[in-house]
């Protein structure tokens, strides 16, 4: 799973419904990503780090998805 824009907020906001969902998901051993240049200009590197979010640029993580063979779903 990865995390851009909004959803990469929740990571800040590990108290709400859906930051407890994101980290009950890597507790059971989902890899979740976060883009990178939102982390760090939203102050956020840190809180993803500790979150258990995997930062790294959007651009590698769609492209590496796309030639794996992932589905891309965006809600």
């Amino acid at each position: 799973m990865f995390l851009f824009t909004q959803g990469l907020r929740l990571v800040g906001e590990p108290e709400t419904e859906l930051g407890q969902i994101i980290h009950e998901l890597i507790e059971a051993g989902l890899v979740v990503g976060g883009c990178s240049n939102q982390l760090n200009d939203w102050g956020l590197t840190d809180a993803a780090k500790s979150f258990g979010v995997q930062a790294e640029f959007a651009r590698d993580a769609f492209s590496r998805n796309a030639r794996e063979g992932y589905t891309v779903m965006t809600f």
